[in-house]
């Protein structure tokens, strides 16, 4: 679920040293689903969960899935994109969680950069 990939995230000390905390949205750590409020400062980090693949053996039907979330880290200097990325990965990568891709973007309306990561995960349904 995004709700427990941003649990991670909020918890790992790396990851809120980095985005540190809102001065809009009650003093959490700037790490949120699918985007953030319109008023937050960056640095931020989104979460979006991208796909769903069920997790099926020959001839046997699984209780479980592999599921693709994204991680949107986002900041007007993009070396801080960078430094945010890579504490997100190695909070995400300590416990169930595997890197299947990263990219870097640039939003022209918001005038940020952004590091797109995919990571996989076994989820039991």
């Amino acid at each position: 679920m995004t709700s427990d990939v941003i649990q991670i995230l909020v918890n790992d000390s790396g990851v809120s040293t980095v985005v540190g905390n809102s001065s809009v949205y009650d003093n959490r750590v700037k790490v949120y689903p699918v985007v953030a409020p319109q008023k937050e400062k960056e640095p931020f980090v989104t979460v979006i969960k991208v796909k769903t693949e069920p997790f099926s053996t020959f001839n046997c039907l699984s209780s479980k899935d592999h599921v693709y979330y994204e991680t949107h880290s986002w900041s007007k200097n993009f070396i801080t994109t960078e430094s945010i990325d890579a504490a997100c990965r190695i909070a995400l990568e300590s416990g169930t969680m595997i890197l299947v891709n990263s990219i870097d973007s640039f939003d022209q309306e918001s005038d940020m950069y952004s590091q797109i990561s995919t990571y996989k995960r076994l989820e039991t349904r």
